[in-house]
């Protein structure tokens, strides 16, 4: 099966603060967002409000200052066929 490769933009810390105005800019702009946060619950209210814009907001719960989640996170991103912007 050819699964369709898209662009991503990846936002560290996106699910507050200063992340989440850069990724609420980007997807108005109908970027496809990929929010990255340690706090699962403001993840997933992050989503819901990005989802309100144009483009796709997908999210993944890593916490970065630990090694092997960037690992896993870099392997979910080659599995999942997603370019990054």
């Amino acid at each position: 099966m050819n699964i369709p490769t898209k662009n991503y933009t990846i936002i560290t810390g996106g699910s507050s603060g200063i992340g989440f105005e850069i990724a609420k800019i980007a997807a108005g702009e109908g970027k496809n967002i990929l929010l990255i946060s340690n706090d699962q619950d403001e993840l997933e209210t992050a989503q819901g409000k990005i989802n309100d814009f144009p483009g796709e907001c997908g999210i993944y719960f890593c916490d970065l200052s630990v090694s092997d989640e960037i690992h896993k996170f870099v392997d979910w991103i080659r599995s999942h066929h997603i370019e990054v912007d």
